[in-house]
């Protein structure tokens, strides 16, 4: 949909800590698109890396920074909880930005009590729940079942951890549910060409399919019987909210989601094969008495 009185100025590269003249190239241009566009508010995304230029802002405007689960929960992790004195530097320059940062927008309580934690974050932080637009949310008929691993390709999203639990799964389930990954055309070309060499060894039924827009992802989910999520870390992930809406029973990591947003996922141990098994099985039997109880009704 058009956004009105919206006026494109260019893009800026992420800051980098490794290239000082890009950071000093792009603070001049950046303060300088304030003086001339008499800009009275910044807002930053994400936390990890671009917070950084908040130190290169003048100190009275006022900034508000947005954070999600793979910047804070990993980037700014490795940084305070390093032993590597360069890394404690690092960490010195975000808790700076953070401290000018007027308000902080976080996506999960967990993101927010990270940095209240470990970075003395003390103004105020927001959790604000990213929205989900429903509209392609429609019953979907196909004769095959369908279990969809619906995140994208990168190693952070782990699905080798997925295709090891479906190679445990029993044959019954294997023979079926036709299992879907997408995104083969990423950018992460080397992972994508682990997975699709681990796939095409598997004797199980498993699409590998290109990148979905939003209308064949929503007819996605609506088909699936189960959505299947393995991150390393995560934040308050849209596509979990968008699988239950869908009607699909939905399998998570415990890694310390947001139980207000998934009381009615089916958590595993994270980085076990044989527990994520275990919960496909399970999710799969509450999802066929779910079923059962609505073609009695």
């Amino acid at each position: 949909e058009p956004i009105n009185d919206c006026v494109y100025l260019g893009s800026l590269d992420d800051y980098s800590i490794f290239k000082p003249w890009q950071n000093k190239k792009g603070s001049i241009w950046l303060n300088k698109l304030l003086n001339n566009y008499k800009i009275d508010l910044i807002h930053i995304f994400f936390l990890e890396p671009n917070i950084l230029w908040v130190n290169k802002l003048p100190k009275t405007l006022p900034t508000i920074a947005t954070s999600r689960g793979s910047d804070v929960l990993i980037g700014l992790r490795k940084f305070i909880e390093s032993k590597k004195w360069h890394h404690h530097i690092i960490a010195s320059s975000y808790k700076k930005a953070l401290k000018k940062c007027h308000t902080i927008i976080s996506t999960s309580h967990r993101q927010k009590d990270f940095l209240r934690t470990k970075y003395d974050v003390k103004q105020t932080i927001e959790v604000i729940r990213t929205g989900m637009n429903l509209k392609y949310l429609l019953p979907q008929s196909d004769d095959k079942n369908y279990i969809f691993f619906s995140r994208n390709m990168h190693p952070l999203y782990q699905h080798e951890l997925a295709l090891d639990a479906i190679e445990l799964l029993p044959k019954n389930i294997q023979n079926e549910y036709v299992f879907i990954f997408i995104d083969k055309d990423s950018s992460e070309k080397e992972y994508v060409k682990k997975i699709t060499e681990r796939i095409d060894k598997s004797d199980v039924e498993i699409q590998f399919l290109k990148k979905l827009n939003p209308i064949e992802y929503f007819k996605m989910l609506s088909k699936s019987k189960l959505v299947v999520m393995t991150p390393i870390s995560d934040g308050a992930p849209v596509s979990g909210m968008e699988a239950l809406a869908s009607g699909a029973m939905l399998v998570l990591p415990d890694i310390g989601y947001d139980m207000d947003l998934f009381e009615k996922a089916f958590f595993y141990k994270k980085g076990d094969a044989n527990a994520l098994t275990t919960k496909i099985q399970s999710a799969l039997k509450a999802k066929q008495d779910l079923d059962l109880s609505k073609y009695k009704e």
